[in-house]
């Protein structure tokens, strides 16, 4: 590897971390609420974007619904399956609102510099008519010590079909 190469190496490295870092700060001041009745809470605080998948999808009330007879877990194989094969078009449309509002081109991003390497969709944990699914995934472009992440993924049910609320993000212990 030549100069130019390492240096190439370490910068990607560095944006890498701070975009980590960055990712967890903003995460870190939108997990003070939980997922909200929609059916009554039009409204929340908090700007939406692609860490702030906590509440902020309550920011417009859209709820996106998934196709009928679909499982929550069906959904999220779906979807990340999508991420990991690179096709981020289709993908997109599956997340939350938060994340639709933050643009394409931020999700297309962040995907490709913290590419989904492995995920796993734990069980659905229904609550009347909310669920919660997580999704255990180790993302590339990390530091070696934190490439574990979590993403609650948080559902709710309207005249029996589910939709994708919103999601919060935390690294996995």
């Amino acid at each position: 590897m030549n100069q130019n190469e390492r240096v190439m190496v370490i910068v990607a490295g560095v944006v890498a971390a701070v975009l980590v870092v960055a990712f967890v700060m903003i995460r870190s001041g939108s997990q003070t609420q939980t997922a909200v009745d929609t059916s009554q809470t039009q409204t929340s605080q908090g700007p939406g974007g692609m860490g702030q998948g906590g509440t902020s999808s309550q920011a417009t009330g859209k709820v996106i619904p998934i196709p009928k007879g679909t499982t929550p877990s069906q959904y999220l194989n779906k979807v990340y399956t999508l991420v990991k094969a690179k096709k981020y078009q289709e993908a997109f449309k599956l997340y939350p609102d938060s994340v639709q509002q933050s643009g394409f081109e931020a999700f297309k991003s962040s995907r490709e510099t913290m590419p989904v390497v492995t995920y796993k969709v734990e069980s659905q944990k229904t609550s009347g008519d909310t669920a919660t699914v997580a999704v255990r995934q180790q993302l590339g472009g990390q530091a070696a010590g934190s490439p574990n992440w979590v993403v609650t993924w948080h559902f709710k049910k309207t005249k029996g079909q589910w939709g994708v609320v919103s999601y919060d993000v935390s690294m996995a212990q």
